[in-house]
């Protein structure tokens, strides 16, 4: 109970010694996993464009996660993004544009430096680094037709038309615009490419709390994809794209308040220094309280068994019992044979007590004693009676060998109802009960 009490105002001990100026502290619960999900933007960076007439295209993308933070610096945490990564070119020499569904997901790690040492853990904005892998998922479709299946041609002019540019369809080419419904799925007419890729992004941001539970983040995050396909065009390095998010997040777990000012009067440090039982292992380490003074005890405060049979030395009477036998309270490694003989003389009296319930007569009291002749007539028994008679019991033994019989019992009982003697009810129940057990 001493080491109960020792350890709760241990933790009270720690938690006054970060406490705010007031009377109260807020303790922070076990760390427990975050969920985010927000929203962001897609740039993809391809092969589109490398010369000129590129295009910026953005698309959204909604973003989603797990993080559990890990210690002071350190969180890891499985991600994910469903949105769209989209091109378009147009130049004098070429006309070409894309859009592809992206479903990513991955793990990460994350910095933190809210982390106690470059700023303080609760801070209402710290910045972050990520840095994780992932599996990309994209298959990209092109805007070559309108809604009435005609393609588009480019012309010199900046016009789209139905007709390619020839002297012959100057008069008839009809001028189209552009649907934005990227209807033909992309091939490579020379190589059947995978259209998924592994991608390693990295990022960096800023997180912002309000309260325990509730937070937001917004960050960068540079995509490299280990493919140069996503646009359907191979022609250098592999492909990349840059996301900016912004994301809200919950935090599990809920803060408690604790009012401390009831412990003000309490010297912790004497506390946390008690040793109850003065073995010289303070009450918060020790795992065996009340130790007798003077024995020796090891590091968790707990007296020595050196052949580690559940008994402590100082009350072992055989210190060095050979390992797994199994021993008395006093350490003493049990005899076995004992053990099987006084179970057989236990069997033997059960059976005695169970012939006379059946028969409570003078023939059954002669059976039961030729039965213990033989039980003490066994070489194991030393061919004596294993039983010593009690001496106020002593009187009936009339021939003094130290076994009680049939006529024996008799003979007591007629001398109780004479009067003779010192017999009471008390003394033949316990003469009959020897005359069972012996």
């Amino acid at each position: 109970m001493k080491k109960q009490v020792a350890t709760f105002c241990l933790v009270n001990a720690v938690l006054t010694g970060f406490a705010q100026t007031d009377s109260t502290r807020v303790i922070p619960p076990k760390e427990l996993p975050s969920v985010h999900v927000g929203i962001g933007a897609m740039y993809f960076r391809g092969d589109y464009g490398q010369d000129n007439g590129i295009q910026v295209a953005t698309r959204p993308a909604l973003v989603f996660g797990v993080e559990q933070r890990l210690g002071a610096f350190l969180s890891a945490g499985v991600d994910g993004l469903y949105g769209k990564l989209a091109t378009n070119e147009r130049s004098l020499i070429s006309n070409r544009n894309f859009e592809s569904k992206a479903l990513q997901f991955g793990v990460k790690g994350i910095f933190h430096f809210d982390n106690d040492v470059l700023l303080k853990r609760d801070a209402p904005l710290a910045p972050f680094i990520t840095a994780g892998v992932g599996f990309l998922l994209f298959d990209p479709y092109g805007d070559l037709k309108d809604a009435h299946d005609s393609t588009y041609y480019y012309w010199a002019d900046g016009s789209i038309r139905d007709l390619p540019e020839t002297p012959a369809n100057q008069l008839t080419a009809q001028q189209l615009q552009r649907d934005y419904t990227y209807e033909t799925q992309l091939k490579d007419s020379s190589a059947a490419y995978a259209r998924n890729s592994i991608v390693v992004p990295l990022g960096l941001g800023f997180r912002f709390a309000s309260g325990r539970n509730f937070g937001g983040s917004v960050s960068a995050t540079y995509t490299l994809c280990f493919t140069d396909y996503i646009d359907n065009v191979k022609t250098g390095g592999n492909d990349s794209y840059m996301l900016l998010s912004a994301s809200l997040f919950y935090r599990f777990g809920r803060e408690k308040t604790v009012d401390r000012s009831r412990y003000n009067d309490v010297d912790f440090k004497s506390i946390y220094k008690d040793d109850y039982d003065q073995d010289g292992v303070p009450d918060n380490r020790d795992d065996c309280q009340g130790t007798p003074k003077g024995v020796t005890v090891n590091s968790s405060g707990c007296p020595v068994d050196s052949d580690r049979d559940g008994v402590p030395d100082y009350r072992d009477k055989e210190p060095d019992s050979k390992r797994g036998y199994v021993v008395d309270e006093n350490g003493v490694a049990l005899n076995y044979k004992l053990i099987a003989e006084n179970a057989y003389s236990d069997s033997i009296s059960a059976l005695k007590d169970s012939m006379f319930r059946a028969d409570p007569s003078l023939a059954t009291l002669n059976r039961i004693e030729q039965l213990s002749k033989q039980q003490n007539s066994n070489p194991a028994n030393g061919g004596t009676t294993t039983s010593i008679l009690p001496p106020d019991i002593q009187p009936a033994d009339k021939d003094n060998n130290n076994f009680i019989t049939a006529a024996e019992i008799t003979k007591a009982i007629d001398e109780f109802f004479d009067g003779e003697g010192n017999w009471t009810v008390e003394k033949i129940n316990k003469l009959i009960d020897f005359f069972f057990d012996q």
